[in-house]
């Protein structure tokens, strides 16, 4: 339990890595603010070291103002006309990145060494204030690595000499080779992930009791020792994915903001849920974990506080939505299923979506199936258990009661 008040507790803020999911740390802020969670230490790697000097500075306005409008060219100087790459007219990205973003960014790793930092030293110059992150009651440390001896720099404010704070920032987040080395009185540093990306050991040594760390699970070194030995640690991390990490769009750092706040919320037992929030005590853990695969599977937004009403009006609209348009293919399978058609029938579910699958045992539970051996034992619920539970939720909760009331 969280109980960090007294005069020689100390609360540490701890900000992994991330590139553009760094925007789900500050919605993590947004909801510490708003419990009265008092702040002592702030540690943090490149995007986290980042969002920790504004912590520091304590201006929340600013910074959520300033991821909802980011873009990539915004942070970085890459040129997406430029290509390197062939040209593909194809519908399709690469872990979240389109074609001519990753040929921008090849273009900056083999001509140059890596995209250069104008653009997003020039972002933080206008939003940042040295003199208020030194004069901030809140201790604000950051790590960085040197490129030619890999030797970690644990560096908090005070052993930064003035004038260079946002220099050090920048060396944290140099996410070679993406990224250009960033180069320090001649001496060239990297990605403080090569060494930390998640510095809760770091702020163990300044005297920190309680830690809260964000981890964005991105590429990186995490201590995981560390993390033991820790009185009090509570680690935030999302169930959704949050983007490529070197992709900045203001809709999808909205949408992860969101998810942060309400990750903080949950953790701090304000709200019930994993991936969905829920209004607190109107679901049993066992109701919470199904109603979560059937809002999986038919993609309620994670962005919402549901009541179990709210959630179940939701689930419901889904469910007949896709029903409707997928009809005649359910009833196709339903019918091969019935005939003994279908040799291998595991095979088949695995080639269909995730929704149809439901569907389908959503239907051959509502007809009470004994005979199908598939479906009368345990094979269903082993090999598709997320699809079993989403059905097992909608016939428990009432949302459908016979066959006739799902297929028209």
């Amino acid at each position: 339990m969280y109980t960090s008040t007294g005069d020689d507790s100390k609360t540490a803020f701890v900000l992994s890595g991330g590139g553009s999911r760094g925007a789900y740390e500050i919605g993590v802020w947004q909801a510490l603010l708003e419990l009265g969670i008092r702040i002592d230490i702030v540690t943090g790697t490149s995007v986290g070291a980042l969002n920790g000097a504004i912590v520091t500075q304590g201006n929340i306005e600013t910074a959520v103002n300033l991821w909802s409008r980011l873009e990539t060219e915004m942070v970085f100087d890459i040129k997406k006309d430029t290509q390197i790459l062939p040209k593909f007219d194809l519908p399709f990205n690469l872990g979240g990145m389109s074609l001519d973003t990753l040929s921008a960014y090849a273009r900056e790793m083999l001509r140059n060494g890596g995209a250069e930092y104008t653009s997003l030293k020039t972002l933080l110059s206008e939003n940042l204030n040295e003199d208020a992150i030194r004069d901030s009651v809140i201790d604000y440390g950051i790590v960085t690595v040197e490129l030619e001896t890999l030797q970690p720099h644990f560096l908090y404010k005070s052993d930064i000499p003035q004038g260079k704070l946002l220099d050090y920032m920048l060396a944290s987040a140099a996410c070679f080779p993406a990224l250009k080395t960033y180069e320090i009185d001649n001496v060239k540093y990297i990605d403080g992930g090569y060494s930390d990306n998640l510095p809760i050991g770091m702020a163990l040594d300044k005297g920190a009791t309680h830690v809260i760390a964000v981890d964005l699970e991105a590429i990186g070194v995490v201590h995981r020792k560390k993390i033991m030995e820790a009185d009090y640690v509570k680690i935030i991390q999302s169930s959704w994915d949050l983007g490529n990490f070197l992709v900045f769009e203001p809709k999808n750092s909205k949408r992860i903001m969101r998810l942060g706040y309400l990750d903080a919320m949950k953790s701090f037992d304000v709200f019930d849920g994993n991936a969905y929030s829920f209004i607190k005590g109107q679901m049993d853990r066992r109701s919470l974990n199904t109603a979560e695969s059937a809002g999986k599977i038919f993609e309620l937004d994670p962005g919402l506080i549901y009541s179990k009403t709210s959630f179940n009006e939701k689930l419901k609209e889904a469910c007949d939505t896709y029903t409707l348009q997928m009809q005649d293919r359910i009833k196709s399978v339903l019918n091969d299923i019935s005939r003994r058609k279908v040799v291998n029938l595991p095979n088949l579910l695995k080639r269909i979506s995730d929704k149809t699958v439901t569907a389908i045992i959503l239907q051959k539970q509502l007809q009470g199936d004994k005979n199908h051996p598939f479906f009368a034992g345990k094979a269903a619920a082993t090999l598709f258990k997320q699809e079993t539970e989403a059905a097992n939720y909608i016939i428990r909760t009432g949302l459908y009661r016979t066959p006739g009331d799902y297929l028209r």
